[in-house]
């Protein structure tokens, strides 16, 4: 080989060897970390008990997907965070699990802490801001669980239960509260008035929240015809203390464990107590598992508690400010509230304004989760009207 060919072939073999054994710029970007560090989520992701997507998830739902800025701790890696096709084993709320952690899943390592210089003091570091998500641990999980801690944490009062209504007190640990999380009293605040979107007096919102709600009112006031003309989008309720939900929860365990009670050892007289027996019985199954049965939660946080959820629904506006809702369980088969109930879902679940919907609850949105792939419970238009109505008002996962 003349020798000018013979030092190009070498040439380019020598810069083939550097590509080889240089790093990527992506590798050169995700210097490798030890085993283990935190990590911070910014979008919602599936936390399940295998690296499969088809695998279980940890926890119930509707907590089996971990919202930004859910912070875990990261202990193994099957590529380093970020790259292509990696899957992190990592720890959160005292459970271990698996979660994506490659290019597109939005998992940013939180960055070390430097070591003091030698000799310098050691610094006070400042207090953590206290996140919206705390732990998604429930305070007890499953009926017999849930049973015993609703009776050592509730007291019901049988004599004035009616239908519809809470009749049981709960005190719980602070400990418990601490771990359900959610915003602090100053991150919430009043509703602000709006044109197209009412707030009840009572409701108050994050300011992640509330923001959505004005992108919502700027949605409607842009709808034209596809929204019913003098109607308006009535916030009912969003966040709500981890203590009322928990409260409400054990409420009906507590009524499911009393019927139970009622007729344990009992043997009907007649066919009449026979009858109520039975409905009795009825009943109290369907109490005692709330998050199966009722579209609820085990006692503990909910998205509600942990500041991301507001229930909607669009309603007529009356004289001196009275509002009547047209989108409800009650008659949801009329053709008018299947349309309002459209009218709603395209104005809140769309990437502008970021909401989802529960599929079984016409009312229920959440925010910050728009991507709702593999998600049990949630849906974004037009498949909440299309596929899930009318809405079973209870459990439709």
């Amino acid at each position: 080989m003349p020798q000018p060919r013979r030092l190009v072939a070498l040439g380019l073999c020598s810069a083939a060897l550097l590509v080889l054994i240089a790093p990527t710029e992506a590798t050169a970007q995700r210097p490798a970390r030890a085993f283990p560090f935190d990590a911070v989520l910014t979008k919602s992701l599936g936390f399940r008990t295998g690296p499969d997507t088809a695998a279980p998830f940890v926890l119930p739902k509707p907590n089996n997907y971990l919202d930004a800025p859910t912070r875990v701790r990261i202990v193994a890696s099957t590529a380093p965070v970020g790259e292509r096709g990696a899957t992190c084993t990592v720890e959160y709320g005292g459970k271990r699990g698996f979660l994506r952690c490659d290019e597109t899943s939005g998992v940013t390592p939180v960055p070390a802490t430097p070591p003091a210089p030698s000799g310098a003091p050691p610094s006070t570091p400042a207090p953590a801001p206290r996140t919206p998500v705390a732990s998604t641990k429930q305070f007890c999980e499953g009926v017999a669980e849930c049973k015993t801690f609703c009776a050592s944490a509730c007291r019901l009062d049988v004599q004035g239960w009616r239908e519809g209504t809470m009749n049981s007190t709960c005190t719980f640990s602070a400990d418990a509260i601490a771990r359900a999380g959610g915003p602090r009293a100053d991150q919430v605040s009043k509703i602000p008035a709006l044109a197209n979107v009412v707030a009840d007096e009572s409701a108050v919102a994050t300011g992640d929240v509330i923001e959505a709600l004005k992108r919502l009112d700027q949605r409607i006031a842009s709808s034209g015809a596809s929204w019913p003309a003098g109607h308006v989008a009535y916030v009912k309720n969003c966040y709500r203390p981890p203590i009322e939900e928990a409260t409400r929860e054990c409420d009906f365990i507590l009524k499911a464990a009393h019927l139970q009670r009622k007729w344990e050892g009992r043997t009907p007289k007649d066919a009449a107590e026979a009858k109520i027996r039975a409905s009795n019985l009825a009943l109290a199954r369907q109490l005692e598992n709330p998050a199966d049965n009722l579209g609820l939660t085990w006692p503990g946080p909910s998205p509600h508690s942990r500041g991301m959820a507001c229930d909607i629904v669009v309603a007529k506006r009356g004289e001196r400010g009275r509002m009547t809702p047209t989108t409800s369980c009650a008659g949801s088969n009329d053709a008018t509230m299947r349309a309002h109930s459209k009218a709603l879902d395209e104005a809140l679940t769309n990437a502008t304004v970021g909401a989802v919907r529960l599929k079984y609850e016409a009312w229920h949105y959440e925010f910050g989760r728009y991507e709702t792939t593999g998600k049990s419970c949630r849906c974004v238009a037009p498949a909440c009207n299309d596929k899930y109505w009318p809405p079973n008002c209870k459990d439709g996962c």
